[in-house]
């Protein structure tokens, strides 16, 4: 059986393990920040997004409103030519 050489002192060695131990439990930690961070940032964009789509939806409303007036264009009449 070959001789294993030791290079450092098993303590040295376990508190290696140690502080890396730490430092995986300490990366998981922040990893599953970021996710809940990333989970509430996709919800607030989703909800953004609707915001300005319903936004531009009723000023293009209110943009063909206007027009309508200023053409005398009435509701009815778009319906009876669209029968």
């Amino acid at each position: 059986m070959p001789k294993i050489k030791v290079i450092r002192p098993t303590e040295e060695i376990k508190k290696e393990l140690a502080e890396l131990e730490e430092n995986i439990q300490t990366a998981a930690a922040s990893i599953k920040e970021m996710k809940t961070t990333r989970r509430t940032l996709r919800k607030e964009l989703e909800l953004a997004q609707a915001k300005e789509a319903a936004e531009k939806q009723a000023e293009e409303i209110k943009e063909l409103t206007e027009l309508m007036k200023e053409k005398g264009v009435t509701v009815e009449y778009l319906k009876s030519l669209m029968q």
